[in-house]
């Protein structure tokens, strides 16, 4: 995709799989399902909204560094990523909370509007359309 890096693109690949990781050998993750190429389709379509969010990414990429860490957040193990989200994400400090929240909205809408994924969380299509029918609960 025009416009995209090499290194942006790696980036929203660490931070998929962080927001998505996969869930034992039965359960995919952002990288196996192709999210991010998934990701980078759907935003193509509305101008402006790539640049956007490389410039997150590349903001968050940076965030252990404000944080005292010396290394950026592509290169920090598994846990230590998954530790940084989990703080941002229970922080008192309210950007702090939305700025998780974006991510996870982005990334995790990319994921789960893959229809390869939806077996493994067990959904089908059609299961939200029709309202239980609760006349033979009592």
């Amino acid at each position: 995709m025009p416009g995209l890096s090499v290194s942006t693109r790696k980036i929203m690949e660490v931070i998929a799989d962080t927001v998505v990781p996969p869930e034992g050998p039965d359960s995919p993750g952002a990288s196996d399902m192709g999210t991010v190429d998934r990701l980078i389709e759907n935003m193509s379509r509305m101008k402006g909204i790539v640049g956007a969010i490389a410039a997150l990414c590349w903001v968050w990429e940076f965030c252990p560094i404000l944080s005292g860490k010396p290394a950026r957040f592509s290169k920090l193990p598994f846990d230590e990523r998954m530790g940084l989200l989990e703080s941002w994400d229970s922080s008192r400090f309210m950007v702090k909370r939305y700025f998780v929240y974006l991510f996870k909205l982005v990334f995790m809408s990319a994921y789960y509007n893959d229809r390869d994924i939806w077996p493994y969380i067990g959904y089908e299509p059609g299961c939200l359309s029709e309202p239980p029918d609760r006349s033979s609960s009592d």
